[in-house]
């Protein structure tokens, strides 16, 4: 049942991302490098 919950989390914060990420991907890019320190890090 957990496992259920966890995964609906995951998917709806899914969707609100993608949701904010067609108001401007920028912002995707730097919370994926939040997320991810190696993400695109170019320099």
């Amino acid at each position: 049942m957990k496992g259920k919950l966890g995964l609906k989390l995951f998917f709806g914060a899914f969707l609100i991302l993608g949701f904010f990420g067609l108001e401007g991907s920028v912002d995707d890019v730097d919370l994926a490098r939040h997320m991810d320190p190696d993400y695109g890090d170019i320099g």
